[in-house]
């Protein structure tokens, strides 16, 4: 549809006030130049861009429709980007997700003893890569899982971190844990980590409950990036976020230091939208 607007006509100097019985509102010279505006807080595409003077002699587009409903932020983001705004606390984030088999939630108070026993009986496991997971250097007990557990279910209400337990659907049985950490609300972007239990590994259990952490970031969180960072010799994690579709996008060479003082290198793993 041709613009009806030209550099003369008296709707394109300055400010056009616009009014409807539900919205009103301004829109800007060069906005009405391209046939969109915000409305009451709302953009607003115009479809004719002719306007027509009001009993009042306020100019009011003949007719304009809803192209998109999305609240205007304070620096005229629109879409995603005006959700990304969106303090991190107040975003709607499911308690609980499930996979086939799984149940996935945050820790709760009260999960220090499951987790625990997971935990326990998975250090050597947990052990061979302490530059990437160097809390597992540390001897387990109920009280500090209890700790963890509890602060991890504070940062997951504020939004801070999404610490996430991975447990059959069946029973409260931990079999892993994962979730999205180092969070930028402002992409949105997230880093996905996870580790699995001894005893339930070579089930595939770890790799449906990261699938459906990575499903939630994008489909609910809107993420535009979700990466992850095994160490390079972490031979199970790599073919975990290959077999997911993940993009290798180059090894972090002598990027971290062990316990030891041996140097270690970090894959980056990504996925994008």
């Amino acid at each position: 549809m041709a613009n009806d607007f030209s550099s003369g006509h008296p709707c394109t100097q300055g400010l056009i006030h616009c009014w409807h019985p539900t919205v009103g509102g301004y829109i800007d010279r060069g906005r009405a130049r391209a046939g969109v505006g915000f409305i009451g807080g709302y953009l607003v595409r115009l479809i004719a861009r002719t306007v027509t003077p009001s009993s009042n002699g306020v100019l009011v587009p003949m007719r304009y429709s809803y192209a998109m409903k999305i609240r205007r932020s304070a620096d005229g983001e629109t879409g995603e980007m005006a959700r990304s705004s969106m303090e991190p606390i107040l975003r709607e984030i499911p308690e609980s997700i499930e996979s086939q088999r799984l149940r996935i939630r945050p820790p709760r108070p009260g999960d220090g003893q499951l987790l625990f026993e997971a935990v326990r009986e998975s250090l050597v496991d947990l052990r061979r890569f302490p530059a990437s997971m160097p809390w597992a250097l540390a001897e387990p007990s109920i009280e500090t899982s209890e700790k963890y557990c509890r602060e991890a279910y504070s940062n997951f209400l504020a939004r801070r971190d999404l610490p996430l337990l991975l447990l059959l659907k069946d029973r409260d049985v931990v079999v892993g844990s994962s979730g999205l950490h180092r969070i930028d609300w402002r992409v949105p972007k997230f880093e996905i980590g996870f580790w699995g239990r001894s005893s339930y590994q070579g089930k595939g259990l770890i790799t449906e409950g990261v699938a459906a952490i990575v499903n939630l970031a994008f489909e609910n969180l809107d993420a535009h990036r979700v990466e992850s960072l095994p160490d390079d010799a972490n031979d199970r994690s790599c073919r975990l976020c290959e077999r997911l579709g993940f993009a290798l996008e180059g090894t972090l060479r002598n990027e971290r230091v062990d316990p030891n003082g041996a140097l270690r290198s970090t894959r980056v793993y990504a996925k994008v939208k």
